[in-house]
């Protein structure tokens, strides 16, 4: 789906988007998933990381990342 679809089809239980393309990080040291939380708060989308210990606010994303149609609801 676009992620304007994904955005709309996230509840409580799955509040978090990603892209399909994303699931795995594509290095040895680092596996777990990249997560989306759209928010409407100043820190705009905020990016779930396996890298990071602590969420890290406004995600930018890439054109590609925008046509994109390969985004999916997910718990993260």
């Amino acid at each position: 789906m676009f992620i304007h679809e994904a955005i709309a089809a996230r509840s409580k239980a799955c509040p978090y988007i990603q892209r399909a393309s994303w699931r795995w990080y594509p290095t040895e040291n680092i596996h777990g998933r990249f997560c989306i939380l759209p928010t409407d708060t100043p820190d705009g989308c905020v990016i779930i990381s396996p890298s990071r210990k602590d969420r890290c606010p406004g995600w930018q994303p890439t054109a590609a990342d925008l046509t994109a149609n390969d985004w999916e609801v997910t718990k993260c």
